[in-house]
């Protein structure tokens, strides 16, 4: 990047990161601000950040971005004063436009200097400037005062002479406000000269610096050559520097003054650096935190006539650094020796308002150094949760020695004592654990409220009434998940909107409101991130979705399948009951992908759904990932141990023989409450005899499709387990394998694996019944 500073492209990532995150939670205000129109809250909460983007875009060079949100700061300012209304229009305008600078954002970030593509840059740009220039014209009358006048006399007078007010008391009063109005525009004009000195009036050497700047960056300053105009601006700038008492006016000086030069060593004074001047006089023109003008006493010192102010000018508040003059000589009475060695006592009042005031400044202090942050890369936290995985692994080792200590008879007091240390270590390790694990987490709101933008822009391209409601944007999930999550939340909320919310006259002939509903939620259970999508829509046709099933040779004409088993089919590659494809979505398509990065993390993707009722996507993944340290139970099964992940155990009992039935294709199912579990080794579907299962243990695991029992021989105890990666195991069966205390291995069970295997078990039984029914 050339542009005369040596900026460190560090810098400029922390920039992009913290705007991106600033900017992701933009787009679903202003679709709150759709629907609320009059909340003022919202237009604050979205106009400080692209006021703070607009501002430090141009330290980095990143004109093309500065001048695009200039334009939607212009647009928000205009909202925020009451000169505009929220109307469609708008809203698409400032997305529009918010979408771009995200892009350009990413883009910059990855290319390393401003980088976009121009048409869509000038499409979103020209998008604000129309709504602008129109709203310019259209308060054009606004701008003359003498205009606004005399279209406020021809008005009154038009109402005045109207027919019905012939004769009423009503047209004597409106003539008698015409009188009084007559009256006061005639001293309108002495008033407004008072408060606006006209520019050639104003001194734009040095002793007003905020007026200066403005006349520097109009009409006079113009006919200065250009070295002298920027030399008299820089003055400026280091005397309202000097003149600031707080930090934040400082700041807003300096940053100013970097903004002034960086444009200036690029482009010149040319139209956009006049307007940052006149920006940045009028944000400095609201500050109050400023050094008094030195008063000089009358007896002291009189004023040479050149330096007095016009007359009817008001003088602004702040001026210069005091220049050194020769004041008149003023023959005066020496005050009395007492007088000279006796201050005068400072009023009470203005002591309390001084230590009010240091008390405020320090509890401003503290409250910066509380809120002070430092980023640390992902790669280097990363490292460190994997040395806090090490001390999981070290911690069952010293475990197993304790237990080896504790069969070998050793002393009680060794015994003892090495357990309270075991415990201690566990311990710390345990919170150094969470401390890490909470580093790693971000706010999920940007990614939540995203989904109210889908739902906008699908419901206005379908002609739809969809409410968009989102819960749990508070919650703060690994950064990881926000990309794991963020695709299939996506989808399913694009499939929800365009197939699954009826348009309003189907929903009105079904005795169902007009406007459908989408609710969005997320939240923490049992070391789980849950999200879900439910909408009040039509829910899945699962008719259609058996006939596509049977059309595609999945299953025959006449096999009888669960509903379970039927929506699970949406989850097959390429497999959708839309009736025709839109731009949008089609209710199934891409669902395999939506599993498949799923259940790659680690997690499960449920559906419930019901016919006329609507639908629920329930996503649920650990909440830790990365260095991936799991709660699991820890099951022997023919001599070797194996690990059984305990995020979706439900439980475990020894069966009864009673409980226990054979199918007809020679599986074994077990009756357990409501019910019926089909019964898996990790060999397989187990087809043995009764005996060998009353001698193990079940373990019911809960699935999408239905639970079903894992049978063991022994359950050995709870333990925290590192999963860690093999790559060269190519079998279906395990995720992975963990280090146990005595340092021997110990293979992950993958349950997401094994439910899979039971469903096409399931299908290849129908595929083979069918078969065997045409032969």
């Amino acid at each position: 990047m050339d542009n005369g500073y040596d900026i460190d492209r560090e810098m400029m990532i922390d920039f992009i990161d913290e705007s991106m995150e600033s900017l992701a939670v933009i787009p679903g205000y202003f679709v709150n601000l759709e629907s609320n129109p009059n909340d003022l809250g919202i237009l604050e909460s979205v106009f400080r950040p692209i006021h703070s983007l607009k501002g430090n875009a141009a330290y980095f060079g990143l004109l093309k971005l500065k001048a695009l949100a200039h334009e939607l700061e212009s647009l928000l300012d205009l909202l925020r004063k009451g000169r505009l209304t929220v109307t469609k229009a708008i809203i698409d305008a400032l997305l529009a436009g918010v979408d771009e600078i995200i892009e350009i954002l990413d883009r910059t970030r990855i290319e390393g200097n401003e980088s976009l593509n121009e048409a869509s840059y000038r499409k979103a740009l020209d998008r604000v400037l129309k709504i602008l220039e129109t709203t310019s014209s259209a308060a054009a009358i606004t701008t003359n005062t003498q205009d606004l006048w005399q279209t406020g006399f021809a008005i009154l007078e038009k109402v005045t002479n109207a027919p019905i007010l012939t004769g009423s008391d009503e047209r004597e009063r409106l003539l008698e406000l015409s009188q009084i109005l007559s009256a006061l525009s005639k001293k309108q004009p002495e008033g407004a000269a008072a408060a606006t000195p006209s520019p050639k009036e104003q001194d734009i050497n040095a002793d007003h610096p905020i007026e200066g700047l403005r006349a520097l960056a109009g009409n006079l300053g113009e006919k200065l050559a250009e070295n002298e105009r920027a030399g008299r601006i820089r003055t400026h700038l280091a005397a309202l520097s000097q003149a600031a008492l707080s930090d934040e006016t400082r700041q807003l000086v300096n940053q100013a003054s970097e903004e002034f030069d960086l444009f200036f060593n690029t482009i010149g004074f040319d139209p956009m650096l006049t307007q940052s001047l006149l920006e940045a006089a009028d944000q400095l023109a609201e500050q109050q935190s400023w050094h008094k003008p030195s008063e000089t006493p009358a007896t002291e010192t009189t004023p040479a006539p050149a330096e007095a102010a016009p007359p009817g000018v008001q003088e602004p508040p702040l001026a210069a650094p005091a220049r050194e003059a020769k004041p008149e000589v003023a023959i005066t009475q020496p005050p009395p020796a007492e007088a000279a060695t006796i201050p005068e006592p400072t009023p009470p009042v203005e002591v309390e308002a001084a230590a009010e005031k240091t008390n405020a400044e320090a509890e401003r202090r503290e409250s910066k150094e509380a809120a002070r942050s430092m980023r640390v890369s992902e790669e280097a936290i990363d490292a460190f949760l994997e040395f806090v995985g090490e001390l999981i692994a070290v911690d069952e080792m010293f475990r197993y020695i304790h237990a080896e200590l504790v069969n070998s008879n050793a002393g009680i007091q060794i015994t003892s004592s090495l357990l309270r240390v075991i415990n201690t270590f566990t311990k710390l390790s345990d919170d150094l654990q969470r401390s890490i694990m909470e580093i790693r987490k971000v706010s999920a709101k940007g990614m939540l409220q995203k989904t109210q933008r889908i739902v906008r822009d699908v419901a206005s391209v379908q002609d739809k009434q969809i409410n968009a409601v989102v819960s749990g944007l508070n919650t703060r999930i690994d950064r990881s998940l926000i990309e794991t999550l963020e695709a299939p939340l996506v989808h399913m909320v694009r499939n929800a909107a365009d197939h699954g919310i009826e348009p309003p006259e189907i929903r009105r002939s079904n005795g169902k409101p007009e406007s459908g509903e989408i609710e969005v939620a997320m939240h923490e259970e049992n070391d789980m991130v849950v999200l879900s999508v439910r909408d009040d829509g039509k829910g899945l046709d699962l008719e259609a979705i058996r006939q596509k099933a049977v059309n595609n040779g999945i299953i025959g004409e006449d096999d009888q399948v669960t509903n379970e088993l039927l929506v699970n089919f949406i989850f097959s590659s390429g497999f959708s009951t839309a009736k025709q494809v839109t731009e949008i979505s089609g209710r199934g398509v891409g669902m395999d992908a939506v599993k498949k990065g799923v259940e790659q993390a680690g997690g499960t993707i449920e559906v419930d759904t019901e016919p006329g009722k609507g639908s629920r996507f329930t996503i649920k993944l650990p909440s830790s990932v990365g260095t991936q340290i799991l709660e699991s139970f820890v099951v022997k099964v023919g001599g070797e141990r194996f690990i059984v992940p305990m995020e979706r155990i439900s439980g475990s009992f020894r069966p009864d023989t009673a409980c226990l039935s054979r199918l007809p294709n020679g599986n074994v199912c077990v009756k357990r409450k409501e019910d019926i579990l089909p019964i898996l080794s990790l060999s397989g579907l187990y087809r043995g005899d009764f005996q060998s299962l009353a001698n193990g243990i079940l373990v019911t695991i809960e699935s999408r499709i239905s639970p079903f029992a894992l049978l063991v021989d022994t359950i050995i105890g709870l333990q925290k387990v590192v999963l860690r990666a093999i790559p060269w195991i190519f079998t279906k069966k395990f995720v992975g394998a963990a280090v146990m205390g005595d340092g021997r291995v110990s293979m992950i069970v993958d349950l997401n694996a094994l439910e899979d295997y039971l469903i096409d078990q399931e299908l290849s039984e129908l595929q083979g019944s069918k078969t065997g029914n045409a032969g």
